[in-house]
């Protein structure tokens, strides 16, 4: 009896109704009854509707025929072209619009992902899923919980608004909105956003993050902080897995191991060897107890070694600037390994009133401070005596000892001259010694003057008293210049203004 029911009421529905209509595909029991001066079919038992690809399922409904509506209770299941299905206890469907109104322990899926919530609304025209009392998405490792929620089956992308979180066994990433493919497994965030993972904490206010490679773009104030470093600019982009991050535009990376700072406009950091490079006006700053040191090029390198020590190296242009010594060259290497640095092509240093040249320099630096430099060929060291006279010292290679950041000793070898402007008392000039020997060693006064002046190996000089000094040009030596002019004078100087 109940199976000819079913058929009789099979056979009606497809009469009575076309395809725009909800279909009833069986029940168990139907009566018709009354409520609210309105008639309504009771449909009880393995309940069955249709409306042209999605077929629902309930234990009991109440069908509006007028109205083209149902309320669906009990076991209540929408299957979508079995591409998706959506449970609950209780159903409102408008068949006139499409619209399902689904309430309790709602679970929406299509196979990949899950959505469980109390209250859902799902537009099966646009195939849109809607909810604003909270819900919690499982797609593979990842877990989405969010406020208010959309789901387009369509493209599989989820929007998701205030208190999202979306948790990986890798991370957690809180923002106000995001939108996530659980295709592509793309995430794109709006809004103050962080992520917190076993590597370090991310501060954006945009960007995206790829769940599986976890490759990301992040901008809008963005940071990164872990054990090792913080690194900040107007847009990063975080290679994952692949371990090569790029920062774009105001680039700030503070290496807390070993107090240096990098600053430009266009870096790249490799996590694995713990290496930057920064370009467009870098700037590496190295921290110390009373000062920093200041180095500037077209190109910065760090890198690190097993023992988290860094070498730096700056190329082309290069200048660098501390209170008590400056310089300029082509080429830089600072070596925390063993406190040396290395400057390359014409390279130029001040400290007080010395400018100093040669081919080549090295400076070993102990505490912060130069503790000894080597000028290697054609070096010289040039004071400003009273200008336009100048002291000068040239040799083949010539070491200077520093005392509480001060040449205290200057030691030349190989072809020394020195040309020394005396003093009759701390101000006036009263003659000029020109030397030439096999040596010539000088250990300076507190205030930076010759002190005493020992020359070794058969010197041979003249005495100018100073209203008979000779030519400007016997006043020289072979490889006098003076470039005052090219000497920083700040941190600001390191990067001058480019016509």
């Amino acid at each position: 009896m109940k199976y000819l029911l079913s058929l009789i009421l099979l056979c009606s529905s497809l009469i009575g109704f076309g395809q725009s209509k909800v279909e009833i595909l069986g029940a168990q029991e139907l009566t018709g009854i009354k409520k609210g001066g309105k008639e309504f079919q009771k449909l009880v038992g393995n309940v069955r509707f249709k409306q042209e690809n999605a077929t629902m399922r309930c234990d009991s409904a109440f069908l509006d025929k007028a109205d083209n509506s149902f309320e669906a209770f009990g076991n209540v299941q929408i299957n979508e072209n079995d591409s998706l299905f959506l449970y609950s206890s209780y159903l409102n469907y408008k068949g006139n619009e499409k619209k399902a109104y689904v309430r309790d322990n709602v679970r929406l899926t299509d196979g990949e992902m899950n959505l469980t919530t109390e209250q859902l609304d799902y537009d099966l025209k646009s195939r849109i899923a809607y909810y604003t009392v909270g819900g919690h998405i499982v797609n593979g490792d990842n877990i989405l919980d969010s406020r208010i929620g959309t789901y387009d089956a369509n493209s599989k992308v989820f929007g998701f608004k205030k208190n999202v979180v979306l948790t990986n066994p890798d991370y957690v990433l809180k923002s106000d909105t995001l939108l996530y493919n659980s295709l592509s497994k793309v995430a794109y965030f709006f809004g103050p956003t962080t992520i917190q993972g076993e590597d370090g904490f991310i501060y954006c206010e945009n960007g995206w993050y790829h769940t599986y490679s976890k490759r990301a773009r992040f901008s809008r104030n963005a940071y990164v902080i872990n054990a090792e470093y913080y690194l900040k600019a107007d847009s990063l982009m975080y290679g994952g897995d692949y371990g090569i991050d790029t920062a774009i535009k105001n680039v700030f990376l503070r290496d807390s191991v070993n107090n240096t700072v990098l600053t430009g406009h266009y870096g790249i950091y490799n996590r694995n060897t713990s290496s930057a490079m920064v370009t467009q006006m870098p700037l590496v700053s190295v921290a110390s107890d009373d000062d920093s040191l200041h180095i500037a090029g077209d190109t910065l390198l760090s890198i690190s070694d097993s023992s988290k020590q860094k070498s730096i190296f700056a190329y082309r242009n290069v200048r660098m600037f501390r209170q008590d010594m400056q310089g300029l060259c082509d080429s830089m290497h600072y070596s925390q390994v063993d406190s040396m640095i290395y400057m390359e092509g014409a390279p130029l240093l001040w400290n007080e009133r010395q400018q100093m040249k040669a081919d080549s320099i090295r400076m070993r630096v102990i505490e912060s401070s130069i503790e000894k430099a080597w000028f290697n060929q054609n070096a010289i060291v040039v004071q400003d005596a009273d200008s336009p006279l100048f002291n000068q010292l040239q040799g083949n290679a010539i070491t200077a000892w520093f005392e509480n950041k001060k040449i205290q000793v200057v030691l030349v070898e190989g072809n020394a001259e020195n040309i020394h402007f005396q003093e009759d008392d701390s101000v006036t000039l009263s003659s000029m010694n020109k030397v030439a020997c096999s040596s010539i060693r000088i250990v300076m006064d507190t205030a930076g003057k010759p002190e005493e002046i020992n020359y070794m190996k058969e010197p041979k000089g003249t005495n100018y008293p100073i209203d008979q000094l000779p030519a400007e040009s016997e006043q020289r030596l072979r490889n006098f210049i003076w470039l005052e002019h090219l000497r920083p004078k700040s941190k600001a100087d390191l990067h001058p203004q480019k016509p």
